[in-house]
Parts: structure tokens; C-alpha cells; sequence
């Protein structure tokens, strides 16, 4: 082996062996990453935790609770109309805020059964409007209901954001992944009472949106 020269600077190659300690710690950080995501809260849940609440969650309760109404309805033989101002009292009390009452009459909708009703972030300050078909064997029905809105309800852009829903849109839903009819759900809020209008279909629910207030 030859002498280096007094003024060449000398070049050294560092291999470090890795560590056992390191490849155990990584592994097992990547496996409770994994175990996380099968295990762990959905996004949803994620969401709900850091004080937000996904529309999805009322719309998925909205759908049961206008189950158990219709039945409830068939069941006491609910034929009496209930006037409009007598409903707007009930939400006043239930929601502790006003909200219209729409009048559904000149579609063929009657006002029978208002009761309260408790969505996913407004528990215990809500209410279900139910309206009835004008020919009782038809079977149609609207199940309006109305929360307490907070600014806590959050919808998703293209990008899976989430952000609060805006005031001036309205979002439309089939309930048939929460419920085994196809009905559908229209949510729209005006800042201070969320609304969450479910019909038979498509057609019921372009027929009666411009009664419902729909923005």
C-alpha cells in the first residue's frame, strides 16, 4: 500500500449496520398503523370527536326514526289534521327556535303527527313533522325533520374536506343504504334549524321542493 501524499485529503466510506432496536421499533410502528386503519374510528368518527358532526350520521338516524313514525302513524290510526300554527309551537318548544311549518295540502300531503325528535348533534332539541298522503292507501309520506343547528353539521367538497353546510345549497341523499326502502332525503338549513325532508322518491321529492322551502 502506498503513502498519501502530505496534501491529499483522505476519503473515508461510512456503512452503518442498522440497528435491531430501530427495525423493531419501525415495525411495530407500522403495524399499529395498520391495526388503526382496520380497527380504529372511521373518518366519520374521527370527525365527530374533534367536535363536528357528518351529515351522514343524521341523515343515517333521520331514516330509522321516519321508520318508526310511519309505523307508530299506521298503528294510532292518525287521521287528524294538525293546524300549522299549533306544529310551529311544538318546534318552538322542542327545537328552541322557530322554524316554518310548510303547507303540503296542495300536493296532496296532510299534516297528521308532530312529535320530538332527537338527531345525532341536537339530542333532545329536534322534532319530525310526518305528512300523509291525501288517499290513505297510496302510501305516501313526508317525514320532515328539524335540529337545533349549530354550525356543527359538516358536508365534504370534491376533495373529502369537510365543512359546514352551506345555507344556501341543499344536499340530496338516498336513504336506501340506511334503511330498507329507497326513500329520499333532502338537507338544506338556514343557518339556525337544519332540515332533513325524506320522501318516497326522486319524483315526490322534485314535485314538493319548492313547497318545502328547498333551497
Amino acid at each position: 500500500m502506498s503513502p498519501q501524499n502530505p496534501g491529499e485529503a483522505q476519503s473515508f466510506h461510512f456503512h452503518p449496520k442498522p440497528s435491531a432496536l430501530a427495525i423493531v421499533l419501525t415495525m411495530i410502528l407500522v403495524a399499529g398503523a395498520i391495526l388503526f386503519g382496520i380497527y380504529g374510528p372511521h373518518v366519520a368518527g374521527r370527525l365527530t370527536t374533534s367536535g363536528g358532526i357528518p351529515l351522514v350520521d343524521a341523515i343515517d338516524a333521520a331514516a330509522e326514526l321516519r321508520a318508526a313514525a310511519i309505523q307508530k302513524c299506521w298503528q294510532d290510526n292518525c287521521e287528524e289534521n294538525i293546524h300549522r300554527e299549533e306544529a310551529r309551537g311544538r318546534v318552538q318548544q322542542w327545537v328552541g327556535r322557530s322554524a316554518d311549518i310548510p303547507d303540503l295540502a296542495p300536493l296532496g300531503y296532510h299534516l297528521r303527527r308532530i312529535t320530538p325528535a332527537s338527531l345525532p348533534g341536537a339530542a333532545f332539541r329536534g322534532a319530525v313533522a310526518l305528512y300523509r298522503g291525501t288517499d290513505s292507501h297510496d302510501g305516501r309520506w313526508i317525514a320532515l325533520f328539524f335540529a337545533a343547528d349549530d354550525g356543527q353539521y359538516l358536508s365534504f367538497d370534491e376533495l373529502g374536506r369537510p365543512q359546514p353546510l352551506d345555507p344556501r345549497t341543499s344536499i340530496r341523499a338516498e336513504l336506501g343504504s340506511f334503511s330498507e326502502d329507497e326513500a329520499i332525503a333532502m338537507i338544506w338549513s338556514d343557518g339556525q334549524v337544519l332540515r332533513i325532508a325524506c320522501m318516497d322518491d326522486e319524483h315526490e321529492a322534485d314535485r314538493v321542493r319548492e313547497a318545502l322551502g328547498t333551497p
